[in-house]
């Protein structure tokens, strides 16, 4: 990304390292609305980042899955 360390999918990466799954979905919008106006380099990067907070996204949502079957799994 051509050195620019203040490029917003960059300030938005970090963001979603803490980020819950209601602020990952708003990241993921303002990546798809950027994405447009992208060169071909930073869009490869943002395509990335979509990917990076789709994970996140499914992650988090699995968690309280794992968490409710973990008692069961403990009292049986």
């Amino acid at each position: 990304m051509a050195g620019d360390s203040e490029h917003p999918l960059y300030a938005i990466e970090r963001r979603a390292e803490r980020a819950i799954t209601q602020e990952l979905r708003v990241l993921l919008d303002e990546v798809l609305a950027l994405r447009p106006a992208l060169n071909m380099d930073d869009r490869a990067y943002a395509d990335g980042l979509l990917m990076k907070l789709d994970r996140l996204i499914q992650d988090q949502m699995l968690l309280p899955e794992l968490e409710r079957s973990l008692p069961a799994a403990n009292a049986a």
